[in-house]
């Protein structure tokens, strides 16, 4: 957006970005697979790391049993 300005009889014009903000508001859900969540406060984040890169598309599924 271009504006212009007067000052002591000159004019002067310059380019100025304007953000235009809405107000919104929904839900947003996603779905996320293989993350590391710590449920232990006993494992340090050095060994955390030491788990990492894990290799989830080989490992198998839960069993209940």
């Amino acid at each position: 957006m271009t504006e212009t300005s007067t000052e002591n009889g000159e004019t002067k014009t310059r380019q100025v970005q304007r953000t235009q903000r809405n107000s919104v508001s929904g839900t947003v859900s996603r779905d996320f697979d293989d993350i590391l969540i710590i449920a232990s406060r006993h494992v340090t984040r050095k060994r955390l790391a030491e788990l990492e890169p894990r290799h989830a598309n080989k490992a198998t599924p839960r069993q209940p049993s």
